[in-house]
């Protein structure tokens, strides 16, 4: 697989949460555990991607491998700090995203903002900006990403995954 993660933000249509907390937002993705398959920008005839998400033993994170066992793998950690649901991107640039849930997603679409980071200058190196995973179904799901360079966006992707 040669695509490198490069993630969107996309303004979906959803009703606004209602009284959801970053702990009830984080127990569905906490629901994602397991492998997912699918296609990059075009549903039919996109590249193909695999996405793995593993529930960390404990409950207290959940790990997204993208490219599972191939040379461009990525991980993405999300998580609970001070009560708020959080991720790291560990790209393969080797630099590390900081992400922060929006309070303004919707209940089918849990959306993230850029927050800073580390191994990076965010005005001029690449880097995942923000992004939304859509929840589709149990076994559906769409992400949508942006990646911007020197300070702005410069491409966005949407994948397609149904659960294996």
């Amino acid at each position: 697989m040669t695509r490198t993660f490069l993630p969107v933000v996309l303004l979906l249509c959803g009703s606004p949460l209602q009284g959801e907390t970053s702990k009830e937002v984080f127990e569905k993705i906490k629901a994602l555990g397991g492998r997912w398959s699918g296609r990059v920008d075009d549903r039919e005839r996109g590249e193909p991607l695999v996405l793995e998400y593993r529930v960390i033993r404990s409950g207290t994170s959940v790990v997204e491998i993208q490219a599972p066992g191939t040379a461009n793998e990525m991980m993405t950690v999300y998580y609970l700090a001070g009560g708020e649901l959080r991720a790291t991107h560990y790209c393969s640039s080797g630099n590390q995203p900081a992400l922060a849930w929006e309070a303004s997603s919707s209940t089918d679409a849990v959306r993230f903002r850029f927050d800073g980071g580390t191994g990076f200058d965010p005005g001029r190196d690449g880097h995942v900006h923000d992004g939304e995973i859509k929840l589709v179904g149990a076994d559906e799901i769409e992400h949508y990403w942006t990646y911007y360079q020197d300070g702005k966006k410069l491409s966005d992707t949407r994948w397609f995954l149904k659960r294996e």
